[in-house]
């Protein structure tokens, strides 16, 4: 019979940056669990264990970002008072405390150098002698500001320790692992010990909401004193006040997060939604040229539905151009709720009626007749995967009128080939620490979405080809189809050529503005609007290479909501080997395990 273990670890990182401190939290809770509990046999954990890792050090650093804080917040856009949206329940609903953020991603200033702000000892922490709520702890830092600029946000991440104080000289020579910023050397961490970044980190950003100090004008000299309360849930709360602010607030007056952890909104995403200026900005002159012209064209305004309306801003341009009769449809109910404090606030609710349905579950006759105009803002990062082609076909059938139109009016997806080094880590795994671990890539998808200008190292191969456009004023709207372009190889390509081992898209949005005007919103990497990422292709062991004055075939399946990118340029030979290897897979499963 097996005794108690010796040795119990967990990952503190796992889950990368989405997660939060979700990792350790879990991990703590866990080897606590493990440490108090016994079983038939006797205790799970031996008393004398080694808990690995012994340290996790939360390290942070002060920020000056305007692209982080609009992730969290809404000001003022195209005239509509968007910024209600922080006085009508949306920020209790859906404003967070705490982000996950990439800091290399985001334009941003740092005000402070790093400090540890706290350090959780995983022995201690997990000692069943403590009574949970006592939680593992709570510090007080100083910190001084090096640069003047205006407080946004701390950012913080962990260093992860796997020898203890105690350890020989030579566990002390070990490095720790970090998910600090790729930008900051392991110079810029107060951490004593070398240590060494982990792929795929993530950060977080703290908001100071609710204190005093959030969003204030620091000076270079001043110091700031951070507490940090650390809950028997492992999640972080921090409270950052300048030492001239009154010091006698206690450690249990500051918000309590034991037990309920800090606060991740699921519907937090519109916030960087609404702070794009360029996206509400194209949208507010569409909706207005469109009631113009009907207006025009018809004598009264048209009948508008927006689907998908989330905060109702797209309703309210249409109420402001003139609608008198506008029917917003959120599935989200909480959202639908939100977004009538916010009509109401803006003086509209006369002429805009709320329905928290899905627009798939509903008829002409549940929304008051069918619409003239249909706006829609359902594009995800991947131009069609929130249901954009089922959504409008079922509109255009059963709640569009008969000459109606929608707005945005088409869509159009962009694709290149391109090359990056740092993609193998991303989408593949062989060995670790000797052993084969390939098995897992079965698992894995060959898909995401990424922000295109801070992956490092990424080149396009080809000029990007527009490989698709959708027109959702046709009739009828196609659920599954296929293109297939050419796309030509850049011109300052090696002379001996390139692999291109991914496919790189995004999409652009067009709207009709009448007399042959039309204008776009881009969701291309360059482009002015900020909420959108651009999607990627990994082609694995099917690259292409190319030199210059190649072109190749790209082709594009969409069905429903899924789309399908391939590269049939390939030679007869890769085509051939291709079909081979699914056929072999195909004959694998018929025969079963």
């Amino acid at each position: 019979m097996l005794g108690p273990a010796r040795l119990a670890i967990f990952d503190p990182f796992l889950g990368g940056g989405s997660g939060g401190c979700g990792a350790l939290s879990a991990g703590l809770a866990t080897i606590r669990k493990l440490r108090s509990e016994s079983t038939d046999a006797g205790p799970m954990l031996a008393a004398d264990a080694r808990l690995l890792p012994a340290r996790v050090r939360i390290v942070g650093v002060m920020v000056e970002s305007e692209s982080i804080l609009r992730r969290n917040n809404v000001s003022s856009q195209s005239g509509a008072e968007c910024e209600c949206l922080n006085l009508h329940g949306f920020v209790s609903r859906f404003q967070q405390d705490m982000c996950a953020v990439n800091l290399d991603d985001h334009s941003h200033k740092l005000l402070t150098a790093a400090a540890v702000l706290h350090v959780v000892d995983v022995d201690k922490a997990t000692d069943p002698v403590f009574p949970v709520e006592a939680g593992v702890g709570e510090t007080e830092v100083e910190v001084e500001v090096t640069i003047q600029g205006q407080l946004d946000c701390l950012v913080f991440w962990l260093d992860v320790s796997y020898c203890d104080e105690a350890s020989s000289s030579e566990n002390q020579g070990m490095p720790t692992l970090s998910s600090r910023p790729h930008s900051l050397t392991s110079n810029n961490n107060s951490n004593n010990r070398r240590s060494l970044p982990i792929q795929g980190g993530g950060q977080h950003a703290f908001y100071c909401r609710g204190q005093s100090i959030q969003q204030s004008a620091l000076h270079c000299g001043q110091r700031l004193r951070v507490r940090t309360s650390l809950g028997c849930t492992g999640c972080p709360m921090f409270h950052v006040r300048s030492l001239g602010d009154d010091d006698a607030t206690a450690m249990s007056e500051l918000p309590q997060v034991y037990g309920e952890g800090h606060r991740y909104r699921p519907l937090a995403y519109h916030f960087p939604m609404l702070s794009d200026r360029t996206r509400n900005s194209t949208y507010d002159r569409a909706i207005r040229n469109a009631i113009e012209g009907f207006c025009e064209q018809h004598g009264r305004p048209p009948r508008v539905l927006d689907i998908g309306s989330g905060s109702g801003l797209l309703s309210m341009f249409a109420a402001r151009a003139g609608a008198t009769q506008v029917v917003a449809l959120e599935a989200e109910n909480e959202l639908a709720e939100a977004s009538i404090s916010i009509i109401q606030s803006n003086n509209l609710s006369d002429r805009i009626r709320v329905i928290p349905r899905n627009s798939r579950e509903l008829f002409a006759e549940d929304i008051g007749g069918r619409a003239d105009l249909i706006v829609s803002e359902i594009f995800g990062d991947e131009a069609l995967s929130e249901a954009v082609l089922p959504t409008l076909a079922h509109a255009a059938e059963h709640l569009l009128a008969e000459g109606g139109q929608f707005l945005p009016a088409t869509c159009t997806v962009f694709a290149a080939l391109a090359h990056c080094d740092s993609l193998n880590n991303l989408f593949e795994v062989s060995s670790l620490a000797g052993f084969d671990v390939s098995a897992l890539n079965q698992l894995g998808s060959t898909q995401d979405s990424m922000r295109l200008n801070n992956l490092r190292g990424l080149s396009l191969c080809t000029e990007a080809t527009a490989v698709a456009r959708f027109n959702f004023n046709g009739r009828p709207i196609e659920l599954e189809c296929q293109f297939e372009e050419t796309s030509f190889a850049k011109d300052d390509l090696p002379e001996d050529g390139i692999a291109a081992n991914c496919i790189v898209h995004w999409f652009e949005l067009g709207f009709d503005m009448g007399a042959d005007k039309s204008d776009v919103l881009s969701t291309a990497p360059n482009s002015d609007s900020n909420c959108w990422k651009q999607g990627i292709v990994w082609l694995g062991d099917r690259t292409c290479l190319l030199q210059p004055g190649d072109s190749i075939r790209l082709q594009l399946h969409v069905e429903l909501d899924r789309m399908t990118f391939s590269v049939p340029g390939q030679t007869e030979q890769q085509q051939q080997q291709q079909q081979q290897q699914q056929q072999e897979l195909f004959q694998d499963r018929l025969k079963g395990p």
